[in-house]
């Protein structure tokens, strides 16, 4: 996993990124829907809220969340404006 954080006047760029076999795009469409959840590996168990929270927390500040994924990685990027 890799996290990267840019940031320049307008804004703040968060990006988490891991390697792995792409995510389908039918499922990025509705990760960061409530009880809704990837596929999972290992046995992981979640309810599905979490990626739903980071969505609504990035809203609540101004900002907004998005997933792409392909063969090489899945990234999910978040943006927030500054204030001033």
């Amino acid at each position: 996993m890799r996290v990267k954080m840019m940031g320049d006047k307008t804004g703040v760029r968060i990006e988490v990124s891991n390697s792995g076999p792409a995510i389908a795009t039918e499922a990025l469409d509705q990760l960061f829907e409530p009880l809704k959840r990837g596929t999972t590996k290992g046995g992981d168990r979640g309810l599905g809220h979490g990626l739903y929270i980071v969505r609504q927390i990035a809203k609540g500040h101004g900002g907004d969340v998005e997933a792409r994924s392909d063969d090489r990685e899945t990234v999910f990027t978040v943006r927030l404006p500054r204030r001033e």
